[in-house]
């Protein structure tokens, strides 16, 4: 695959019925053409042209045939991982990560850099060495197959500055840094922008755990904290494209002392821990690399997961106060045991609170993980080409 021509749109998805066979297929890992029939109330003949136009274009393949039944055997068809991929790019406050992603939403690779903070100038750096490192290793088969770029962001880096020790000068270049563009000029590919706690959101509803894919108000703890809600099944953005901006809930604060409120993002972010190791003049490396087990700061960990577990408690009843959610995801930019911890402890604080006029509601701990956000990125060009739904791309 050259600069010039990256990825292609397959020909013929865009039609309305086919993107909402594909999505149901995805959202149930595999349906037989009856099953589809009866889901799209299209009859048997049209499903039929509609799912071997499908195979035809290599995005489903047919499993073997179920048998057992009354009458013929029912032969299920499920996504074809090769049918299609992705890339997707984080840019956090503290790390880049490009992933490429096949069409069921495995990572088929990923380059990363972490640094002190982000500028312009590294982003594309980093993403041009990636770039060139991938094209060097993947098969043209695959890169053929890329549909678009999806990048994952958080919105007015320039804002953050003094949160992350960064100089005023240099995040004051993301003000007038044209993201889309400067990717749009080193690969020739449709360029997909949304906020990385939204795409993160995305990529749980879309490739989480199977029982996660109801209703749910989703909380990422991140560098900062973010998060979304999913009702009836899809992102809701609100009329003003900024629903479920949870890091600006107000929450009470420290645990310990019942302090004043102040915004959960504050109190239940990563960049916290950051600075209580700097106060104590710790190494704070081990914070940024997601495949560690955060070791060596044993002693200042509990005491940070009681103080987000308290303020997510607060924030979790609130958000089903409003939304009557069933469940919250908790998940986060964290080492797996440590995410599990405040969900445990959440879920306690949760039961100690008043609560009376809600319905119960679950706290459960999400699927993905540190990737959250990258694969939510590479989720976004799927859902632009392929998708029934694509309110999602709204926020």
């Amino acid at each position: 695959m050259s600069r010039e021509g990256r990825g292609s749109n397959m020909v013929g998805v865009g039609a309305y019925n086919e993107r909402l066979v594909l999505s149901l297929i995805r959202g149930a890992g595999a349906l037989s053409k009856s099953e589809l029939a009866r889901a799209t109330r299209l009859s048997a003949q049209t499903l039929t042209i509609l799912v071997d136009r499908l195979e035809a274009e290599c995005l489903v393949v047919r499993n073997e045939p179920q048998r057992g039944r009354v009458g013929q055997p029912s032969v299920p068809y499920s996504l074809n991982p090769e049918g299609a991929y992705t890339l997707g790019l984080k840019v956090g406050r503290r790390s880049f990560e490009l992933v490429l992603m096949n069409f069921t939403g495995d990572v088929v690779k990923v380059f990363r850099a972490t640094y002190d903070y982000p500028t312009p100038n590294r982003l594309m750096k980093f993403f041009r060495n990636s770039l060139d490192a991938l094209l060097a290793d993947t098969p043209k088969r695959m890169l053929t197959k890329i549909v678009g770029l999806g990048v994952a962001m958080p919105g007015e880096l320039w804002n953050w500055y003094q949160e992350m020790d960064a100089p005023k000068r240099a995040m004051d270049q993301w003000r007038t840094f044209d993201v889309a563009a400067a990717l749009r000029d080193a690969i020739n590919m449709p360029i997909h922008l949304l906020n990385d706690a939204t795409a993160a959101c995305i990529a749980e509803l879309t490739f989480g755990s199977h029982e996660l894919r109801g209703d749910f108000q989703y909380f990422h703890v991140g560098d900062f904290l973010g998060g979304g809600l999913v009702l009836n099944g899809t992102i809701f953005n609100g009329s003003r494209s900024n629903a479920a901006a949870v890091g600006s809930m107000l929450v009470p604060g420290s645990s310990a002392t019942k302090s004043k409120a102040v915004q959960l993002l504050a109190v239940a972010s990563v960049i916290t821990l950051h600075r209580e190791l700097k106060r104590l003049k710790r190494d704070t490396r081990v914070l940024w690399d997601p495949g560690t087990i955060w070791a060596g700061i044993e002693d200042v960990l509990p005491s940070w997961i009681e103080n987000v577990s308290w303020n997510l408690a607060f924030a979790s009843v609130n958000a089903v106060a409003v939304t009557d959610v069933p469940r919250v995801v908790i998940d986060g930019s964290v080492p797996e045991a440590v995410r599990d911890a405040i969900v445990r402890r959440t879920s306690e604080i949760v039961r100690e609170l008043p609560t009376a006029g809600l319905e119960p509601f679950a706290i459960s701990a999400g699927t993905l993980g540190p990737m959250a956000r990258a694969i939510g990125a590479a989720s976004i060009p799927l859902h632009a080409g392929f998708a029934h739904d694509q309110a999602v791309l709204l926020k």
